[in-house]
């Protein structure tokens, strides 16, 4: 009746919208007053709102003794969230929603997927961004689960990235930082990455130029990004420590780790040193020194064919075990046989892997361990596994902390694509990496994150062990 009695509205003025409020005398009367101001698309400021949220909070106490459906007070204020277009009429309605005793969360997790595509909502992300309303950032995404509270961080995400807003991301990643370098390396979210990538050029700061390398496909990160995710990992590995060559020219630097064991190998013995080759393609190894005779040990994710044939770095094709006879003196020089890797990308998340794993060991090793066998992309690879005999005995023994096999933590990570079991455990790592670095990256500022990656650099390592060497001297001398 009270619907009726203004059906012949054509448009909704301030004059209307008091008489509306005026003439509601039930929830029921105000729920049909809105639904007026919804078809006529009024836009209520937020003056206007505070009127609104007072009408419902004084029909809320009008009826609170007698029977009022609470169903009736969620759908008036789920109407008015249709009718608010700013962060302060948020406010008001969270401030409403406590008042009545209902949950402020709660409504917006389950209500929030049918107005998410509201043609004014994106507006309102962006105001929520720009002004940096923290509050209302997290009053939207207080407990939200599954589809819409990822259809949320989409819109926020999007928004921030557009608006090159360092520190709302920075909140949204604090906050998310799983789902939202999922949302951000999503295929069907490429759209992202343009965005990041000219915030990264006009708005963030300098540090922040590694994103793109772990926000992307696998495959992208250089030496630089090598460092950052070095630095990264050893926030909460003390003794990680690789050597990091930059071979994305020449191979300089490795030339002059060697000729700097040759020189020192005497002062290095007994070391354990593990490095990593960046440029286009990567490789990880270990050398050892002990009593002056040198055992090498290169593992490249392509395996022994390809290392044999030449590993690819810049436009040169140089057998490095070769390259490390030319150098050093005394010297046996393995190559790890499996190949692991059988995409064209990746190789830089299958050597940052593994060079975790060889800090996880101190023994020289010529043959891979099970551990470092999980990423192989290839099943069929593995299913040969069994028929070797270093290996068949070992397979169903605890190979992790959660007392899982080799098996068992394979099949973890085994998903079904195109209908074919696939390996999905490097894409996991580089995931769990991604965190780590993005972690990192907002936790340091320019400086730190610099002394960080510095203690990776060949540079470094010199003068570390040079140190070392001298120190060991002295303690030796006193001890005489």
């Amino acid at each position: 009746m009270f619907g009726n009695l203004f059906a012949d509205f054509k448009f909704i003025d301030t004059q209307k919208l008091d008489y509306l409020l005026e003439m509601s005398e039930s929830l029921v009367d105000l729920n049909s007053a809105i639904d007026l101001l919804l078809s006529s698309k009024f836009v209520l400021s937020n003056e206007q709102m505070k009127q609104m949220i007072a009408k419902i909070i004084d029909l809320h106490e009008k009826n609170i003794t007698v029977t009022a459906p609470n169903q009736a007070k969620i759908n008036v204020v789920e109407k008015c969230f249709r009718l608010c277009q700013s962060t302060e009429s948020l406010k008001y309605l969270k401030a409403c929603f406590e008042i009545i005793g209902n949950s402020w969360p709660d409504f917006i997790s389950s209500k929030i997927s049918a107005v998410l595509n509201l043609p004014y909502v994106d507006d309102m992300f962006d105001q929520l961004v720009v002004t940096h309303d923290y509050e209302a950032l997290e009053m939207l995404s207080e407990k939200m689960q599954d589809n819409a509270h990822y259809l949320l961080l989409n819109k926020l995400i999007f928004a921030a990235c557009k608006r090159g807003e360092m520190k709302v991301l920075k909140n949204l990643y604090s906050n998310f930082a799983t789902e939202f370098i999922d949302i951000i390396k999503e295929p069907k979210n490429v759209q992202f990455k343009p965005f990041i990538d000219e915030c990264i050029n006009q708005n963030f700061p300098d540090r922040f130029k590694y994103i793109s390398q772990f926000t992307g496909p696998m495959g992208e990160i250089d030496y630089l990004g090598g460092l950052v995710c070095c630095a990264a990992i050893a926030k909460k590995s003390k003794d990680f420590r690789p050597v990091l060559l930059n071979c994305s020219e020449s191979l300089e630097e490795l030339i002059d780790l060697f000729n700097f064991i040759e020189k020192n190998k005497n002062k290095l013995d007994a070391e354990l040193i593990r490095f990593v080759l960046t440029g286009i393609h990567w490789i990880s190894g270990v050398i050892q020194i002990k009593h002056g005779k040198i055992n090498i040990l290169f593992i490249d994710p392509l395996g022994k064919g390809s290392f044999d044939s030449g590993a690819l770095f810049s436009d040169q094709k140089i057998n490095l075990a070769q390259l490390a006879e030319n150098h050093l003196s005394n010297i046996n020089c393995w190559v790890i046989e499996t190949k692991r890797q059988h995409d064209s990308s990746g190789c830089s998340v299958f050597v940052l892997d593994d060079a975790r794993k060889l800090f996880k060991t101190d023994d020289f090793f010529t043959v891979l361990p099970l551990k470092m066998l999980r990423t192989t992309q290839s099943l069929s690879t593995i299913k040969a596994l069994g028929s070797l005999s270093h290996y068949s005995n070992d397979l169903n023994v605890p190979i992790n902390k959660r007392g899982k096999s080799f098996l068992e933590s394979l099949k973890e990570n085994i998903e079904n694509v195109g209908g074919k079991p696939v390996n999905k455990r490097l894409e996991h790592k580089f995931g769990q990496l991604s965190i780590k670095v993005w972690d990192f990256l907002i936790s340091h500022n320019d400086e730190e994150l610099s002394k960080s990656m510095n203690k990776f650099t060949l540079a470094n390592f010199k003068e570390a062990e040079l140190t070392k060497a001298k120190d060991n001297a002295l303690k030796n001398k006193l001890l005489d």
